[in-house]
């Protein structure tokens, strides 16, 4: 068995409390963005934790999730 060191298992307890949702849609917007854009010369595209994708420094889209309640879980 594979033990994982401390600041692995850290992210991913903030990953499950912010909801991972919004983290794996932003990383996809911004691998589709880095497929368009020709990434280098001063252009960065990221995702800033854990919602925010930015290109150059500067926010260009939030997401988004919701969650709810249904039969009590």
């Amino acid at each position: 068995m594979m033990t994982l060191p401390s600041q692995v298992h850290t992210a991913l307890n903030r990953l499950k409390a912010a909801g991972w949702e919004a983290f794996v849609v932003g990383g996809a917007v911004r691998d589709a963005l880095r497929s368009l854009v020709r990434v280098g010369e001063g252009r960065h595209i990221a995702v800033k934790w854990p919602n925010d994708v930015v290109v150059s420094h500067k926010k260009i889209c939030g997401i988004l999730t919701e969650m709810g309640v249904r039969d009590g879980k």
